[in-house]
């Protein structure tokens, strides 16, 4: 596959948030992920991102390019409460005593789950753990991110390894 080279931006304007990461408690949905998520977006961490992709049976896809860049990849993951009997949605109702009833879904949760990771989150690396989680990213997705002074992120497409 030819590389395309696509002119030098920031990733992002300018930083709207400041990354906090937390783990979600558990709501007894169809999903769980037990990993750091941004508090902001709901992006994984980098880190864990490395982690997700280097086992077996992950898959990663490019987002759309709403904004002109590969902003977003959408991580195909295992569930971690798969075949647990969840709540995936509810119905509601209204009773006869004219109170909205409220009356929950409940089945075997699915095997995976979609995750996402927002390439803003590239900005909060140092340079080595930049360079080596990109790397991953170039392998998977044959979207070649390069960090430039100024913490500007050049980014272009090139052949997947994986």
């Amino acid at each position: 596959m030819k590389a395309h080279p696509v002119e030098s931006r920031p990733m992002a304007v300018q930083r709207q948030f400041t990354a906090e990461w937390e783990v979600r408690a558990d709501d007894g949905g169809p999903y769980k992920y037990s990993g750091e998520q941004c508090t902001y977006c709901g992006s994984v961490r980098p880190e864990d991102l490395e982690k997700l992709l280097a086992a077996e049976g992950v898959d990663i896809h490019l987002a759309d390019m709403k904004y002109g860049w590969p902003h977003k990849f959408y991580i195909e993951a295992p569930n971690e409460c798969a075949g647990e009997d969840r709540e995936y949605g509810s119905r509601s109702e209204r009773g006869a005593d004219g109170n909205i009833v409220r009356t929950p879904m409940r089945g075997p949760a699915g095997k995976t789950q979609q995750l996402k990771f927002y390439t803003e989150h590239m900005h909060d690396l140092g340079d080595e753990d930049f360079t080596r989680i990109a790397a991953v990213i170039r392998d998977k997705t044959g979207i070649d991110l390069q960090r430039e002074p100024g913490d500007k992120i050049k980014w272009r497409r090139t052949a997947r390894k994986t």
